[in-house]
């Protein structure tokens, strides 16, 4: 019900704000768990399909495409990144993937509570 919008979900008796808070945290741990079993560069895997949807791919043909380009993307931006931002050394590349992937999870946090 809290798809379809606030208001429709309070009408229909649903708490909105208890909700939202069970939901944020089941997400949270969701997404930490992801992490956690199949590592930082699994988290892309969460991160391309909520982008493609951002770039306008509605469609599920689209999404999937457009996902799987985006994951490609970042994993190979991230690895070039990696090794080649402290030379000689390496950053491994899902460390960086889980710096992007936090700051656009946190960017999307922010943006639902404006809305």
């Amino acid at each position: 019900m809290l798809s379809a919008g606030r208001l429709f979900a309070k009408a229909r008796g649903v708490n909105v704000p208890v909700a939202f808070t069970c939901l944020f945290v089941l997400v949270a741990l969701i997404c930490a768990v992801t992490t956690a079993v199949m590592g930082p560069v699994g988290f892309l895997g969460l991160l391309a399909p909520h982008m493609a949807i951002m770039l306008s791919a509605k469609k599920a043909k689209e999404q999937l495409i457009v996902s799987m380009l985006l994951g490609a993307v970042l994993l190979l931006a991230a690895n070039w990144l990696g090794q080649n931002l402290r030379y000689p050394a390496e950053i491994a590349a899902g460390m960086i993937v889980s710096v992007i992937g936090g700051s656009y999870f946190l960017l999307l946090l922010l943006k639902g509570r404006k809305s």
